[in-house]
């Protein structure tokens, strides 16, 4: 894991100052440095855990962290806690979420559809290590992880929803939306059951493919409206208005969660997953707030990009986009509500996915009986 994420990062930090320019590497230079940051306490983790387990294989861990003496399960303890901050910082969890608006909006838009995937890679693992290492087997570090998970995915998708309200730019406006995703995703991680797992893996899908959208629309919009880019300020008026205006509000209900749109079958099952928890209130008023002042922030942006427009303005005719920048946006779109029609399928496999990854004692006894064939 800790091998795959430092070639992920590596190829990201070249995406990230491809195109050049003073924002770009200002950006560049500040993501470098915290992802550098992140990958030594992740090596000072592992080294932490494979010194008091003797293992760095998941399985194999899961079984001997319940083991483990007091004193050694207090290292485990800290090296369990390191790693939590470093998965955080690639979730772009509260409090070091700061990084992920700038950054994304400095990103060529391409980069920055592309990059929608990297806070989920930092959501996967914390799925993976503290179901599997430090889920409901490991005797006194038993979900070590779940009473920071709740005030921080509450307080994330807070942050979120006023950054997304509070935002100068479209593409900003995507970036704060994706701190959203990933407070939502961290509330089905804290539920604890394998409904909301399941639900929060069809969500992730969604997420990933519709702010990649946003960001793609977010540029079209750009090279129309001359010096204004996507800034929600007055200019001229759009060269394809219609085009780019069903775009934009395709991707805005698919992100507030409208049907018959992904977002939409997304929310239900999260909503539907925490029926049965403590946090039912919490979560439900969460969820439907944040999608309401989704809607809100979607729609000033809507307004002031195609409707508040300087008087007597002159459409730019050169500014037409290309095909290949029309069809990435179309094939991102085209995925929502494909994905709410085939439904059935997609939870049939998230289902099978998250009952997967909550039997910890099927991986282990999968894992010894691979030892034994060797």
């Amino acid at each position: 894991m800790f091998v795959f994420f430092e070639v992920l990062l590596i190829a990201s930090y070249t995406l990230l100052i491809h195109g050049g320019g003073k924002q770009r590497t200002a950006a560049n230079v500040h993501y470098v440095i915290l992802n550098l940051i992140g990958s030594s306490l992740f090596l000072f983790a592992l080294g932490t855990l494979y010194g008091v387990t003797g293992t760095l294989n998941i399985p194999d861990m899961a079984l001997r962290i319940s083991e483990l003496s007091r004193s050694q399960a207090l290292i485990a303890q800290a090296g369990g806690s390191l790693m939590l901050i470093v998965f955080g910082l690639k979730a772009a969890m509260l409090p070091i979420h700061f990084w992920l608006p700038q950054t994304y909006a400095a990103a060529s838009a391409p980069v920055a559809a592309l990059f929608a995937i990297m806070t989920k890679v930092g959501i996967y693992c914390i799925f993976r290590v503290y179901t599997v290492v430090f889920g409901e087997q490991a005797g006194e570090l038993a979900n070590m992880a779940q009473p920071w998970i709740w005030p921080l995915a509450i307080l994330t998708i807070i942050a979120g929803t006023i950054g997304a309200l509070a935002s100068p730019n479209l593409r900003m406006l995507a970036g704060n939306l994706v701190i959203v995703s990933v407070g939502t995703l961290l509330i089905t991680f804290a539920i604890r059951t394998p409904e909301a797992s399941a639900a929060g893996f069809l969500y992730l899908i969604h997420s990933t493919l519709i702010t990649g959208a946003l960001f793609l629309i977010g540029d079209m919009i750009s090279q129309q409206r001359g010096r204004a880019l996507d800034y929600f300020v007055i200019a001229r008026k759009i060269k394809q208005q219609t085009l780019m205006g069903v775009l934009f509000i395709i991707a805005a209900m698919a992100v507030a969660g409208l049907p018959p749109f992904s977002g939409f079958l997304g929310k239900l099952l999260v909503l539907q997953s925490a029926t049965h928890s403590e946090y039912k209130v919490w979560i439900w008023s969460l969820v439907l707030i944040s999608s309401l002042m989704t809607i809100i922030a979607l729609s000033r942006a809507r307004t002031t990009l195609f409707w508040r427009n300087t008087p007597n303005s002159e459409s730019d005719e050169s500014a037409k986009v290309s095909g290949w920048q029309l069809s990435g946006a179309l094939l991102l779109l085209v995925a929502s509500p494909l994905l709410a029609l085939f439904g059935a399928s997609v939870i049939e496999y998230t289902n099978g996915a998250a009952a997967q990854l909550h039997d910890v004692q099927y991986l282990i006894d999968v894992m010894n009986l691979g030892g034994e064939t060797q």
